[in-house]
């Protein structure tokens, strides 16, 4: 299955171990921005709006391209937000237009009330590795 991860560049190391075990179990990770992250290796803020929207436009063709999307809770971020909003987007369409849907998967609280828009919702990392094992 193709998937886009999304979390928050603090969580860097966690997207990568679970990018990783999805790989190893045969799946593909529609975009790695944790790459991109550790190339460039400073906060967003200091680098150029050239390589931002380089960054921008991968994340969302990697949205585009993924079959399940997949959010990881936890520290605030003004780009999962974005990210989770651009999936839905595409969902949508998708519905309207008569084709699959995307899977939409929160790993962690529901904290929100937007966070009952996802299909399913793990308690852990481990349990949407151990759901991951089926799809």
């Amino acid at each position: 299955m193709k998937i886009y991860i999304a979390a928050s560049s603090k969580e860097i190391d966690r997207a990568c171990r679970i990018m990783q075990s999805l790989r190893a179990m045969g799946h593909e990770i529609t975009e790695d921005w944790t790459e991109r992250m550790r190339r460039v290796g400073v906060p967003d803020a200091e680098v150029s709006f050239e390589i931002l929207n380089e960054a921008r436009i991968a994340n969302e063709e990697g949205i585009l391209a993924c079959d399940a999307f997949v959010f990881l809770a936890g520290p605030a971020s003004f780009g999962t937000g974005y990210e989770t909003c651009y999936a839905l987007q595409d969902d949508l369409a998708r519905r309207d237009a008569g084709f699959p849907c995307k899977l939409l998967v929160l790993v962690g609280a529901v904290t929100n009330c937007f966070h009952t828009v996802f299909d399913y919702v793990y308690a852990g990392d481990d349990e949407l590795l151990s759901a991951a094992r089926l799809w």
